[in-house]
């Protein structure tokens, strides 16, 4: 096998690997949530430790934890943004709604990039593009199945948390830490949505719920180690190996896991309708992610850098 097909290889399984661990970040968290553990404790624990872990990770790589006065001030808004914000809210959505479907409604911020990059930054939108907006939102409508398990708010959570994730991202681009390497962005995020959320945690409630179960307490462990730290890591790599369009094609497999896996471990199956949607949403989001200009492919389509 020569060098170039090996590392082709070796991106998709990478790649791969990591959507699977992604799928089944909601499942857990869903476990979690069920058992009395909050949102915001969720994400405060699941940060903390992956923020040790990936620091760490970075100790034995040598990776330099050296940043400028500009990007913590950058790291410091876009954190708070892309990790507390969007995980609140995503982890929040659970509690309302089928883990797999909310997952497939966050899943659609390509569609949210593609808008802001549209709105704001005068972006020509391709009719191609419009037309993954128009069936992403037919397809959000389906999945919205008022007679499915589902309700108001946990569909406002989940697509807000989609689109705090993709200001995160076209900010991200923006930014003075674009080119830094991606754990250290990894890592970062992580501190401050860890501080965002302990300061946010203390001043509602005055303390930190914990879990209760010996049980919970390794579903966080899996939650922080593989969905977070391992996940990221392999999707960076893979990326890197594959370039971000077929990283981010490949990505997709994430929400699909998800449906599976709540249909399976937590008997969440979704109606014929919901699942019509999420097929409508897919093809949104695949016509998204291969098609556009290279300057919005590259926002797009950078998940090396996001944080599910």
């Amino acid at each position: 096998m020569n060098t170039n097909k090996k590392e082709l290889v070796n991106g998709i399984i990478s790649v791969s690997i990591s959507a699977i661990l992604f799928g089944f970040l909601p499942i857990l968290c869903k476990q979690v949530l069920n058992n009395g553990l909050d949102a915001q404790s969720l994400v405060l624990i699941r940060y903390g430790m992956a923020c040790v872990m990936l620091g760490i990770v970075m100790l034995c790589s040598k990776i330099s934890f050296k940043i400028t006065k500009k990007q913590v001030v950058s790291f410091i808004i876009f954190g708070i943004i892309g990790g507390s914000v969007t995980s609140t809210l995503l982890s929040a959505s659970y509690t309302y709604m089928y883990a797999g479907i909310a997952t497939m409604f966050h899943s659609s911020y390509p569609i949210f990039v593609s808008l802001i990059m549209a709105v704001f930054f005068r972006e020509k939108l391709s009719w191609k593009a419009a037309l993954a907006v128009a069936l992403a939102v037919g397809g959000m409508a389906l999945m919205a199945d008022r007679h499915g398990s589902y309700s108001l708010i946990g569909i406002l959570l989940t697509v807000t948390s989609g689109v705090t994730l993709a200001i995160y991202i076209v900010s991200t681009k923006k930014s003075s830490y674009g080119t830094l390497h991606p754990i250290k962005i990894v890592f970062y995020i992580c501190a401050v949505s860890t501080v965002t959320s302990l300061c946010v945690k203390l001043a509602v409630s005055g303390s930190v719920a914990l879990p209760s179960a010996p049980a919970d307490w390794v579903r966080m462990a899996l939650i922080a180690l593989l969905c977070t730290v391992v996940a990221h890591s392999l999707l960076a790599y893979g990326v890197q190996k594959l370039g971000a369009t077929t990283g981010s094609v490949i990505n997709m497999l994430d929400p699909f896991v998800s449906l599976v896996a709540g249909a399976f471990m937590i008997g969440e199956v979704p109606s014929a309708m919901a699942v019509a949607g999420c097929v409508l949403v897919f093809a949104a989001i695949f016509m998204i992610v291969i098609s556009g200009g290279k300057r919005t492919d590259e926002v797009r389509n950078d998940d090396s850098e996001v944080l599910n």
